[in-house]
């Protein structure tokens, strides 16, 4: 990734069995983004792609990542365990092909 990516070790978290997994991203790491609305980023998990997700808001100090069951199976991962994060803004550029549709 690149130097405008997010790097940190976070701990996967679950509230209950049934609802998705998801990792704490603490404000002042993602401070100078100067986000105020949920943003899609991109990223891996241990270096495997976790591909487009969303940041979204906690709270004053915290936003989170919403994790797929089977990104964390492909790596072995569940809730409790620590994992290397590391994230950037996704790009907000339509693909030129959906832009070529639209026009």
């Amino acid at each position: 990734m690149n130097k405008a990516s997010l790097r940190l070790v976070v701990r996967i978290e679950r509230k209950h069995d049934e609802m998705p997994a998801f990792v704490i991203v603490p404000a002042a790491e993602v401070a100078r983004w100067q986000l105020t609305a949920t943003t899609t980023v991109e990223g891996t998990l241990d270096g495997e792609s976790i591909g487009r997700r969303s940041l979204k808001r906690w709270d004053d100090e915290r936003w989170f990542i919403e994790l797929r069951r089977e990104a964390l199976d492909a790596l072995g991962k569940s809730a409790g365990d620590r994992a290397m994060l590391e994230i950037r803004r996704a790009s907000i550029e339509l693909p030129a092909e959906l832009q070529r549709l639209i026009d």
